[in-house]
């Protein structure tokens, strides 16, 4: 069961301004000519703003946008499962891939659907309304990575780019049909375990494929920054399970490649590298300052470091050898972000200081690195873990 919660906003309009667009200079300035002009004193037509006597800032709410929250108790149910698939242990995708309405175009009319690797590397894409196979295809090798969905060439339409033991490759979202498709890389590395990233790095509109800290063209697969360190993995092993993500770390409206011990910007050059161990990681903004922060998880530990990778605080031994991806979360309802990791021997939520909230002992008998979805399913503002 799904819970939406929707709560009235305040809408601002840009349509209107005191500023001058024109460039024939500022139309408040004490110059002196006749063409003064302002919107304090002149009873001005806005057009769709209103007069000069309306903030043209406020805009009246739509009350039937008003709805009260649905509370209840988590009970799931199955609605469709498919066998065809067979055994599968990464995580499945959920994204747009038909057009299910006709009308031509991928839009919010489409039926969401399903994309999984299975464990020999052959990607499957569900119907998410009733489970049936849409295509099946690749061969990726032995345990593959998470795959992604995106649009790859700027043409309307999803790809999904899967990766495993046996190489990467981009699929057609309508039919499966590969679009390009590479062996090993990064010298030799392949992407075993961790999880393809669509991106778009330098902000010109063109997709990038990141996996750890290699970025591909996404149109072609090519290979156009490979920025050394760290690879977002916290198994343990080099490459055991590349996980780089993406992220504006510093906030100058360019999002950088962000690993375990360091961050690189699109382009390959890495802007720091703290030397630490490297690790499965998460960003989100903890201090309320305008930068945002990073979660490290790895080997059963966990730390959080600032934007430049100075170490904030750093917990040891906290889920047993082993620890999964972390995730960032209000697990409690107090409007601050958690994180919650998952390990081989416990889950464990920790305060935004390093501070342990609770545990919960687990027995994780696979690789002892997997990861934790956090909803607040009953809709009562705590959240449930999955």
């Amino acid at each position: 069961m799904s819970v939406m919660r929707l709560f009235p906003a305040l809408l601002v309009l840009a349509a209107c301004s005191d500023y001058n667009l024109n460039g024939k200079g500022d139309p408040n300035s004490d110059s002196g000519d006749d063409d003064d002009f302002d919107p304090d004193e002149d009873d001005i037509d806005l057009g769709l703003c209103g007069t000069a006597d309306t903030d043209p800032r406020e805009v009246a709410i739509d009350e039937s946008c008003i709805a009260e929250p649905i509370t209840g108790t988590f009970t799931p149910v199955i609605k469709w499962q498919q066998t065809a698939v067979g055994d599968t242990y990464v995580t499945p995708v959920v994204g747009q891939l038909t057009d299910d309405n006709g009308n031509g175009v991928l839009d919010v009319g489409d039926t969401p659907d399903v994309v999984a690797s299975n464990g020999v590397g052959v990607t499957y894409a569900l119907n998410g309304a009733d489970g049936s196979v849409i295509w099946a295809a690749g061969s990726l090798g032995a345990e593959p990575a998470t795959p992604a969905i995106g649009d790859l060439n700027g043409d309307g339409w999803n790809e999904v780019v899967g990766a495993g033991a046996g190489g990467t490759q981009a699929y057609d979202g309508r039919t499966g049909a590969v679009i390009w498709s590479i062996g090993t890389y990064g010298g030799g590395h392949t992407a075993q375990c961790g999880a393809v990233g669509i991106y778009d790095l330098q902000g010109d509109g063109a997709a990038e494929v990141v996996i750890g800290h290699i970025v591909y063209d996404g149109a072609t697969g090519t290979v156009t920054a490979n920025g050394g360190s760290g690879v977002g993995d916290g198994a343990g092993h080099p490459w055991a399970a590349p996980m780089g993500v993406a992220a504006d770390i510093d906030r100058d409206g360019k999002l950088e490649v962000v690993v375990g011990n360091a961050i690189m910007s699109p382009n390959g050059t890495v802007e720091w590298n703290n030397g630490r161990s490297d690790g499965f990681v998460a960003v989100a903004n903890f201090d309320g300052d305008d930068k945002g922060e990073i979660v490290v998880a790895g080997e059963g530990n966990v730390r959080l470091q600032d934007d430049d990778g100075t170490v904030i605080w750093s917990r040891n031994g906290l889920t047993g050898t082993t620890s999964g991806p972390p995730t960032v979360a209000d697990f409690d309802g107090d409007g601050e972000a958690e994180i919650g990791v998952a390990g081989m021997g416990q889950y464990v939520v920790l305060e935004a200081d390093g501070a342990v909230k609770w545990t919960r002992t687990t027995n994780d008998y696979s690789s002892g690195f997997t990861g934790s979805s956090v909803f607040d399913f009953e809709g009562d503002g705590a959240a449930e873990v999955v």
